[in-house]
């Protein structure tokens, strides 16, 4: 019960941090107090990932795309920070080993989602910085999880990722919001090419938006999953 209960715990703390970060930024991009600081920092970041060499401002086809990559951007740290913390409640490794993890899964999973999100049509070079940044925030919520838990352990990816099969109450709370936050953003970009002429249809406001509802989604079913597994075990020691 005690595993169950931490477990519960961690998974009301990830669902409401990822929601509540993106927010933050989002909310502060659109103040005059907070909004230069804003703008300064995601320029910078923008400079360094715009492959197409779009200019900063002329990028973004409405306040609300600006918006959305600030979101995206301020939740990112925050986000890998917590999930270092989480990973190392379960984990015996060392934090600067899990930390080593995080990071290798961070810049291999942002490049693999890129290249799958140019696989799938998005353009290569027009707004590449919007991909990335994307590619960036599905990464921290997807990739980092499950590289703190499994590092190199190519098994431990397979029966997991591939065989949809965890074992452990970290596993679970690892791989549902995972798995569930890469689903939400495929069903995010099912509105983007209907003509209905809409502000929010620019690329990628709604993946965004289906990553984040996703990841807070499977949360709660992993939370369901962690209390189905105490109540079973219960009954099998009682």
């Amino acid at each position: 019960v005690r595993g169950y209960m931490a477990g519960a715990v961690w998974a009301a703390v990830m669902a409401a941090s990822s929601v509540m970060l993106f927010y933050s930024g989002f909310y502060m991009a659109g103040r005059d107090d907070y909004g230069v600081l804003i703008q300064k920092f995601i320029g910078s970041v923008d400079t360094s990932l715009d492959l197409s060499q779009e200019r900063f401002h002329g990028s973004f086809a409405n306040e609300l795309e600006f918006k959305v990559q600030c979101g995206s951007l301020f939740a990112a740290l925050p986000l890998f920070a917590l999930f270092l913390l989480v990973s190392k409640m379960y984990s015996s490794a060392g934090l600067f080993r899990i930390a080593a993890r995080a990071g290798v899964g961070f810049i291999i999973g942002s490049l693999f989602f890129h290249a799958l999100f140019v696989i799938f049509g998005v353009p290569i070079l027009e707004a590449a910085h919007k991909t990335f940044v994307l590619s960036m925030h599905l990464s921290v919520l997807a990739a980092v999880p499950l590289a703190c838990m499994f590092g190199a352990d190519l098994e431990g990816w397979r029966r997991v990722v591939a065989c949809n099969n965890p074992k452990s109450d970290a596993e679970v709370l690892a791989y549902v919001p995972a798995a569930l936050a890469v689903v939400g953003t495929w069903f995010g970009a099912i509105p983007i090419p209907l003509d209905w002429d809409r502000p929010w249809q620019a690329w990628p406001i709604t993946c965004t938006a289906g990553a984040i509802a996703g990841h807070a989604l499977g949360c709660c079913a992993a939370l369901v999953l962690l209390s189905l597994g105490s109540t079973r075990k219960k009954e099998k020691t009682g």
